[in-house]
C-alpha cells in the first residue's frame, strides 16, 4: 500500500505541482493491506511528507466468517487469519479500535478519523446480494433489532 500511495502522491505533488487538496484518504482492510503497525507508519509518513491531514475513508472487518447468502464471500477464514483479529463482534471492535488509535497517534493531530464501509449492509438467506455481509458493522442479531426499531418508526 505504501509504495503505491507514495508513487501516486509524488507524481501528483512533486511532478505535477498539485497541492490544493486538504486531506489524504486511505482504504484500509487489515486482511488485504497489512498490520495496524504498517497502517500507522503509512499514515504518519504521508501526513508528514505532504503536510496534509489523513483519514481512513474506507474500512471494514468481519464479525463472522459465516455466509448468509448465496454469493461467494470475499471475507472468510483466510482473511481472518491475515488480519490477526478474531471474526467475532469483539474482534471487529478491537480491529476498529486499533484503526482509531492509529489515527489518534498521527503527529500534529493530523489523523481526522475513519469511515466504515457500508455499516448497515446485511445478507438475506436465498437472496442475491452484494457479497460478504459478514463485515457489516451490525451483527445479525443487532441488525434485526435495528430493523425492527426502524420499522416501528416508519410504519
Amino acid at each position: 500500500m505504501k509504495k503505491t500511495m507514495l508513487k501516486f502522491f509524488d507524481r501528483l505533488v512533486k511532478d505535477n505541482g498539485v497541492n490544493d487538496f486538504d486531506v489524504i484518504g486511505f482504504s484500509y482492510y487489515p486482511f488485504w493491506h497489512g498490520s495496524l503497525t504498517a497502517l500507522q507508519q503509512n499514515l504518519d509518513d504521508m501526513a508528514n511528507r505532504y503536510g496534509k491531514e489523513v483519514v481512513v475513508a474506507e474500512t471494514a472487518y468481519g464479525f463472522t466468517t459465516d455466509n448468509y447468502d448465496m454469493e461467494k464471500n470475499h471475507y472468510g477464514k483466510a482473511e481472518e487469519r491475515r488480519s490477526n483479529f478474531a471474526a467475532t463482534v469483539q474482534g471487529q471492535a478491537s480491529g476498529l479500535r486499533g484503526v482509531m488509535n492509529d489515527l489518534a497517534q498521527v503527529p500534529n493531530g493530523r489523523g481526522l478519523g475513519m469511515f466504515y464501509w457500508e455499516p448497515d449492509s446485511r445478507s438475506l438467506p436465498r437472496r442475491a446480494t452484494i457479497p460478504s455481509r459478514a463485515v457489516s458493522l451490525l451483527s445479525i442479531s443487532r441488525w434485526n433489532v435495528m430493523w425492527r426499531l426502524n420499522r416501528r418508526q416508519t410504519c
